[in-house]
C-alpha cells in the first residue's frame, strides 16, 4: 500500500486521471485533468475518443508544459489511475522535469 502524507506546498502532489463521458452528439470520449492536492486547482489537458497509451503519454507531457503548471525547484509526485502498463515510459517523460509518477 502506498502511503503519502498531505502536501505542504503547491504542486507537490498531483492527481492525474481521465474521466469517461458520452453524449449523443459526440459519442464516448475521455477528458484528462490534473488536480493539485494542496490548492485543489484543476488543469484540463485534453480530450480523446480512446484511452490509448500514446494518448496518456501525450497528456502527461502536455501537463508538464501547460501554461498553468509552473515548474518548481522541488520534485512532485503525480498519482495516476491510468497508464499502469506504460509506467516506465511515463516516468521517462516526467524524470526529465525532476518528477516521478506513482
Amino acid at each position: 500500500m502506498l502511503v503519502i502524507g498531505p502536501p505542504t506546498r503547491l504542486k507537490e502532489i498531483l492527481y492525474f486521471n481521465a474521466v469517461e463521458f458520452e453524449t449523443e452528439a459526440d459519442g464516448k470520449f475521455y477528458v484528462f485533468f490534473a488536480i493539485d492536492a494542496y490548492s485543489k486547482s484543476v488543469i484540463n489537458t485534453g480530450r480523446f475518443t480512446e484511452l490509448k497509451p500514446i494518448d496518456i503519454m501525450n497528456q502527461v507531457f502536455e501537463l508538464m508544459i501547460h501554461k498553468d503548471f509552473k515548474k518548481h525547484d522541488y520534485p512532485f509526485t503525480l498519482l495516476m489511475d491510468v497508464g499502469e502498463e506504460i509506467a516506465e515510459d511515463l516516468n521517462l517523460i516526467v524524470e526529465a522535469f525532476n518528477w516521478r509518477i506513482r
